[in-house]
């Protein structure tokens, strides 16, 4: 199992294509199939946080907004 950071855009692409073969497959959180999705999952999570962060608005601000 080799896994490595997100460092650009075409990683994050080609995790996103992985993460979605393994949730196709819904493995068993248990199995090594579903421990993959877990930590990949997880890189995709952190990488998004970095890259497309969502800014905190009150109720106002996000109803008003076009």
């Amino acid at each position: 199992m080799e896994i490595s950071p997100l460092r650009s855009e075409a990683d994050y692409k080609a995790m996103l294509a992985e993460v979605s073969a393994l949730i196709e497959l819904d493995p068993d959180g248990e199995s090594p199939e579903g421990e993959r999705l877990e930590v990949l999952g997880l890189l995709v999570a952190v990488y998004e946080a970095k890259h497309y962060p969502i800014s905190a608005q009150s109720p106002i601000e996000a109803a008003t907004r076009r």
